[in-house]
C-alpha cells in the first residue's frame, strides 16, 4: 500500500483542481492569483455553496433553492435516512437552547461524523501533518478559494432564509387562490 504522503510527493499532480476547473483551464495548465480572482467571482454569483461539515444544512439550501417540499413524506424519508430523524424548525430552536445550555458536552456535531454511513473511510489528515502541510501548500489557490467559500457560506445565509420566506409567502398565495376557486364554482 501507498501512504498518503507518498502519494502526494510522487503522484498527484492535480494542483489547485478546483480553480482550474472552475476558470475552465486544464490539470496541465499553470494556475495564479488571476485564476483565483476569477474563480472566487464565479462561485459568489453562480453557486449556491454547501459544506461536508455542515451537509443537513447545505441540502436545506440545496432544497430551498431547487424548490423541493420538505414537508413532502418521500422528501422527509429521504432526509431521515441520510441524515437520521428529521427535526422541524421548532425542534431545531429547542435543540440549539438545549445544545447552548450543555456548552461543550451537548455538541452533537461531532457525533454526527463519527456515525456518518454516508462517506467511505480514509486515514484521517489533519493540519499540521506532513501529509496536509504538502497538499495545502501544492493546492494553496485551491486552500485559499476554500475559506472563502466558508466565509460565502454563511453570507448566503439570509439571501437563503429570504428566498424560502418569499417561496413561503408565494405558495400560501396560489393555495389561497386555488380555495377561492374552488369555493366560486
Amino acid at each position: 500500500d501507498m501512504s498518503i504522503l507518498e502519494w502526494a510527493e510522487k503522484h498527484n499532480f492535480d494542483e489547485n483542481f478546483l480553480v482550474k476547473k472552475i476558470v475552465g483551464k486544464k490539470l496541465t495548465d499553470d494556475a495564479g492569483m488571476a485564476d483565483l480572482i476569477i474563480a472566487k467571482e464565479i462561485v459568489r454569483r453562480r453557486f449556491i455553496v454547501g459544506l461536508l461539515d455542515e451537509m443537513e444544512e447545505s441540502v436545506h439550501r440545496f432544497n430551498v433553492m431547487l424548490g423541493v417540499n420538505e414537508s413532502d413524506e418521500k422528501t422527509k424519508e429521504c432526509m431521515n435516512e441520510v441524515f437520521g430523524t428529521t427535526k422541524d424548525e421548532s425542534d431545531k430552536s429547542d435543540e440549539v437552547d438545549s445544545m447552548e445550555a450543555q456548552g461543550d458536552e451537548g455538541d452533537e456535531k461531532d457525533n454526527a461524523v463519527e456515525i456518518n454511513t454516508n462517506s467511505n473511510k480514509h486515514p484521517k489528515i489533519v493540519e499540521g501533518m506532513p501529509e496536509y502541510k504538502l497538499m495545502a501548500e501544492r493546492n494553496s489557490l485551491d486552500m485559499i478559494l476554500y475559506e472563502y467559500i466558508r466565509l460565502l457560506f454563511q453570507e448566503q445565509k439570509s439571501v437563503i432564509n429570504r428566498y424560502a420566506r418569499e417561496a413561503l409567502v408565494q405558495q400560501h398565495a396560489l393555495t389561497t387562490n386555488v380555495q377561492r376557486k374552488r369555493q366560486l364554482r
